[in-house]
């Protein structure tokens, strides 16, 4: 078992579950997005990509297909924004996951001919 992984294959922290994506499939390049509200002085500075964007954007590495990933722990579901975002990333060419556990990625990218 992995480090935080439940008997399920689920995590209980999604730190966790990107740390594992990102060490197990090195044939992407992946990087975090961070997404929120900060108040500098009372001005308010939303940032990240766009509403539902995924927590981890970047491509295959030897074709350059747009990969997002966004990652739950084992409670936490897909808000309405995040399904859209992943339905836009598939609509237009790119892959999106939809990620509980480690397998969930290995298995999209299986049937997207990525090599695993």
């Amino acid at each position: 078992m992995r480090k935080g992984e439940n008997e399920n294959g689920t995590f209980r922290k999604e730190k966790d579950l990107q740390a594992h994506i990102r060490l197990e499939f090195n044939h992407l390049l992946l990087w975090r997005n961070n997404r929120g509200v900060a108040d500098y002085g009372g001005i308010k500075v939303v940032y990240g990509l766009a509403p539902g964007a995924s927590d981890l954007i970047g491509m295959v590495r030897n074709d350059g297909r747009f990969v997002a990933i966004e990652t739950k722990s084992e409670r936490d579901d897909l808000s309405d924004a995040q399904e859209d975002y992943i339905a836009m990333v598939n609509a237009n060419g790119g892959i999106g996951i939809a990620a509980w556990r480690v397998s969930d990625v290995a298995n999209r990218l299986r049937d997207e001919g990525v090599g695993v």
